[in-house]
C-alpha cells in the first residue's frame, strides 16, 4: 500500500508539472502511468518508489517557471541527491531494462531541447526539456538504472513531444 501511494504521488508530481506547462490531457496520462503503474503491480522496491518520487519533485522544482531561479536548481539538485542517497542507502532496484525504458522519452526531450520542430522558437520550452531529461538521467546514470528514476523519463517524453509538435503555449512557457 506505501509503495502505491508513493508511486501516486511521483505520478502527481508529473502531472501538476506538465499540465502547468499545457502538455496534453492524454499525454499526461500516458506519461504518468508507468509510474501508478509501478506501484499497482509492485514491481518497484520501496527504495525505488522513493527515488521515482524525489525525481518527480526535482522535476517539479526545477520546471515549475519558465526560466528556474537559482534556489529551484539548487532545491532540485538536492533533491536528485536525495534520491541517490535514497536508492544506495534503501536499495533501490536497478536493472538494465531501465536504460530501455528510459530511451524514448529522453530522446523526444533531446529532440526538443535541440531546437527541431515547432520548439525552435521558444527557448523557455527547450531548456524546460533539457532539464526535464537531464534530472532523470542523472539519477539513472548514478544509481547504475534505478527503476523508479527511469520511469520519470516520460514526462520528459511527453513534454519534449508537445515542444516537437506544438510549441509553447502553457502558463509556465
Amino acid at each position: 500500500m506505501a509503495s502505491l501511494l508513493g508511486c501516486l504521488l511521483g505520478a502527481a508530481t508529473a502531472i501538476v508539472t506538465l499540465r502547468r506547462w499545457d502538455v496534453w490531457r492524454w499525454l499526461t496520462v500516458v506519461a504518468a502511468a508507468p509510474v501508478v503503474l509501478g506501484g499497482l503491480l509492485e514491481v518497484l522496491d520501496p527504495g525505488s518508489v522513493v527515488v521515482a518520487l524525489l525525481v518527480g519533485s526535482a522535476l517539479t522544482v526545477a520546471l515549475w517557471r519558465a526560466r528556474p531561479m537559482r534556489t529551484a536548481l539548487v532545491g532540485a539538485g538536492a533533491l536528485l541527491a536525495g534520491a541517490i542517497g535514497v536508492h544506495y542507502a534503501a536499495g533501490g532496484s536497478s536493472s538494465p531494462e531501465a536504460l530501455v525504458l528510459a530511451a524514448p522519452g529522453a530522446l523526444l526531450a533531446l529532440l526538443a531541447a535541440a531546437g527541431l520542430g515547432r520548439a525552435a522558437g521558444t527557448p523557455a520550452l527547450r531548456l524546460a526539456c533539457l532539464l526535464a531529461v537531464l534530472a532523470p538521467a542523472l539519477a539513472v546514470a548514478a544509481t547504475a538504472g534505478d527503476t523508479g528514476a527511469a520511469l520519470q523519463t516520460g514526462p520528459a517524453g511527453a513534454l519534449g513531444l508537445t515542444a516537437l509538435l506544438r510549441g509553447g503555449r502553457g502558463r509556465a512557457s
